[in-house]
């Protein structure tokens, strides 16, 4: 078993995976922290692999202040809390287009499943996938 730092890299090799999974965990994590594990993640499935994540999707965007609110409609991630990122003390907020144009970059998005994450109440399911090589 191995446990991971709160940053990247992982212990292992290029393209070792199948499948990978983060649930509950990009929901807790900065803009740049997001960025990094995305890369990553990328870096340790196999082309034609899968990448699982669980989000705050639109269900939680009634509990955002009204300026957070405004951003997310934007498009734009909002994270509270980012001095206390991997704990539950920072919450990020991902709105569809921010998944699509940002956190999905490089990966095709097979799935987006609204409140899709049983056992993560609410929290919505993101199916990625790592394209074939040319």
């Amino acid at each position: 078993m191995e446990t991971n730092a709160l940053a990247p890299p992982l212990p292992f090799p290029a393209e070792g995976f199948d499948l990978v999974y983060a649930l509950s965990v990009f929901t807790h994590l900065t803009a740049p922290l997001q960025g990094d594990w995305m890369h990553e993640l990328r870096r340790v499935v196999v082309p034609g692999g899968h990448v699982v994540l669980s989000v705050h999707g639109a269900r939680y965007a009634d509990e955002l202040t009204a300026d957070e609110r405004a951003r997310f409609d934007q498009g734009e991630l909002v994270v509270r809390e980012s001095r206390e990122a991997g704990t539950n003390r920072c919450g990020a907020y991902h709105p569809e287009r921010y998944l699509r144009e940002t956190l999905a970059a490089g990966l095709e998005m097979r799935a987006l499943i609204p409140e899709g994450a049983t056992g993560n109440p609410h929290q919505d399911l993101v199916i990625l996938r790592k394209p074939m090589r040319a």
